[in-house]
């Protein structure tokens, strides 16, 4: 427990030491970039919990946070979705929900990849990649590598002019 004759917030000489700046802006900034809990005073300054601020650097009790897992990749997510909105579907195929309106307006992308559903248009990621595959003649790999032939270069005449 903390010892009584001690306030129950870090001076602020503390909080600018902490944060290496002495304006209130500055260190509210950097007190919620670092997750610091604090609250803003009458005064416009940044008040840290003395216990907070010491839970923080030394925690006492295990953390009752669940293990941070590393965040999916979109494509992995979407690998059994089949249905997606515009903004999704323009996303996943690095273009802006703009340049996907053009694509569509313009009929670059056929109507069976897409549909109207209750005012949305959503797009049908099976179909849109079948529709991809089929611009792309069959992958065949070949046992040897073949070497091009080397290009025969032209012969320069050497004319001369006599004047």
């Amino acid at each position: 427990m903390a010892n009584p004759s001690e306030s129950m917030f870090i001076s602020q000489q503390d909080v600018a030491e902490l944060t290496g700046h002495p304006g209130p802006a500055i260190q509210a900034r950097w007190l919620r970039a670092n997750g610091i809990p604090f609250i803003l005073g009458g005064d416009g300054r940044p008040k840290v919990a003395r216990q907070t601020l010491l839970n923080k650097v030394e925690p006492t009790q295990p953390s009752q946070e669940l293990p941070i897992e590393p965040v999916p990749s979109l494509a992995k997510i979407t690998a059994n979705w089949d249905k997606v909105s515009e903004a999704l579907m323009a996303e996943l195929i690095g273009a802006t929900s703009r340049a996907l309106q053009g694509r569509r307006s313009r009929g670059a992308i056929p109507t069976d990849i897409w549909r109207e559903v209750d005012g949305r248009i959503m797009y049908s990621l099976k179909r849109y990649d079948a529709w991809l595959e089929g611009h792309w003649p069959p992958f065949e790999e070949s046992t040897r590598l073949e070497r091009r032939k080397p290009v025969p270069k032209k012969k320069r005449r050497n004319i001369q002019l006599l004047v």
